[in-house]
């Protein structure tokens, strides 16, 4: 039930933001591609937190990049 309202809200995003983009701009297929790009992006990242699969914070990554160069464990 969550994934649908997770749908739901990227649907109504969608179709809140998209007549302002396409108002607005000279070049409407790039910026349309880039928001939907932006878009799946924040999608997959959502779903993934809803099914407690989330990717690794950025903080975490760069945090075991560092401990690797100065060789803690």
């Amino acid at each position: 039930m969550v994934i649908l309202g997770i749908i739901a809200a990227f649907i109504t995003i969608t179709l809140v933001d998209i007549p302002s983009i396409v108002k607005k701009s000279k070049h409407r297929v790039k910026y349309i591609g880039l928001y939907a790009f932006i878009l799946v992006i924040g999608f997959t990242i959502s779903l993934l937190q809803v099914i407690d699969k989330a990717p690794a914070s950025p903080a975490k990554v760069i945090e075991s990049i560092i401990k690797g160069i100065i060789g803690e464990t």
